[in-house]
């Protein structure tokens, strides 16, 4: 009975990232290229993720809205997106500071 209730216990601690995470997708990083159209962003390790952009898709700065014409290149940012048909698209795009210039 015990092994039973402990393997519950585990299953539910592994199944609930899962259940939370409800198929959304989240990039953290840097902006690398945006335009109308699509946001691609550069995580830490290097590896980019591209998100269409959508009427849809809401931007925010210090969580206040905001256009998405004030997302440059070198912005960092957290950007939330669902997958459509096999395309991540943006749901969210959270700005943060620009980053520096390298010397």
């Amino acid at each position: 009975m015990k092994k039973l209730a402990a393997a519950l216990l585990m299953s539910m601690t592994f199944a609930l990232p899962v259940l939370a995470h409800q198929g959304g997708h989240s990039a953290y990083g840097v902006v690398k290229e945006v335009t109308s159209a699509r946001l691609v962003v550069t995580d830490e390790h290097g590896k980019d993720m591209t998100f269409a952009l959508t009427t849809g898709t809401k931007y925010f700065r210090d969580h206040k809205a905001t256009e998405r014409e004030k997302a440059m290149v070198g912005d960092r940012v957290v950007v939330k997106g669902k997958d459509v048909s096999g395309q991540m698209e943006a749901t969210s795009v959270e700005l943060g500071a620009a980053r520096k210039p390298a010397r």
